[in-house]
């Protein structure tokens, strides 16, 4: 399921997703949302800015979250 971000005029379409109903294996991430960094002016967490080191990945990276993602080669099968 996609959102879109709105704030004062601007809108980001399609830049936050969720499984609402989540499979037996990816049950931790009910009731998370997802934002996608390069659909936003910026992107922070804890207050250090996100990065979208590739653009087939599908998340971002940080001090503290590395990868590998989904998105990269070989990770079709995940």
């Amino acid at each position: 399921m996609y959102f879109s971000v709105a704030h004062g005029e601007r809108t980001a379409p399609d830049a936050v997703w969720s499984y609402p109903n989540p499979t037996e294996n990816s049950e931790s991430i009910r009731g998370h949302m997802a934002f996608y960094p390069h659909k936003m002016d910026s992107c922070t967490v804890d207050g250090e800015e996100a990065r979208r080191d590739s653009p087939r990945v599908y998340g971002f990276t940080s001090h503290d979250v590395v990868g590998p993602f989904k998105g990269e080669p070989g990770t079709e099968d995940w």
